[in-house]
């Protein structure tokens, strides 16, 4: 598994499905738009003339690597401080391990290459895998905001997860 740097030719028409595909998106605030490679499009020129980093999930068992999800990084560097999120398109590879080995090398290279201090995720609080995703991480639950969301006929609230670099170095030290 690798993450490298998402690039026009990650734009496929099975990428668009992807967004366009009521459970791959059924946390994400893009499930509420309709996708195209046009507004991919778009949104990478957007996401390449800004400070933050999209990432595109790869795996290959010995053979090509296939593109199976993202890895977004939205970098605040005045204070120090990324937001992640991540989306693994492809189903198959849901419950593999692919999203928490991504998401752990993520955490890892923020820390170690780049001046970061903190680390922050949300998600919904419904959303079962992304914050079992954050204990896996050791990421700590920061605060819950009531009623963020409209998901199936109800209102959610918004988890808000994070980790230090005191911490993830300490944890470290424990292995």
């Amino acid at each position: 598994m690798r993450l490298i740097e998402f690039t026009p030719d990650h734009l496929t028409e099975e990428y668009v499905s992807w967004l366009n595909d009521n459970k791959v998106m059924r946390f994400s605030e893009q499930r509420h738009k309709t996708h195209t490679l046009k507004s991919c499009s778009q949104y990478l020129s957007e996401k390449e003339s800004s400070e933050d980093y999209f990432l595109a999930i790869e795996v290959g068992a010995g053979g090509p690597f296939y593109h199976v999800g993202n890895i977004g990084v939205s970098v605040d560097p005045n204070n120090s401080v990324a937001e992640l999120s991540i989306m693994v398109g492809v189903k198959k590879c849901w419950g593999t391990g692919v999203g928490t080995r991504a998401w752990l090398l993520a955490i890892r290279t923020l820390f170690d290459r780049l001046d970061i201090r903190l680390i922050t995720a949300v998600t919904m609080s419904v959303n079962d895998p992304m914050r079992k995703l954050f204990r896996r991480s050791n990421m700590k639950i920061d605060a819950l905001l009531p009623e963020r969301f409209f998901l199936d006929g109800n209102y959610v609230d918004l988890v808000v997860a994070s980790i230090s670099i005191d911490e993830y170095r300490n944890q470290l030290r424990v292995y």
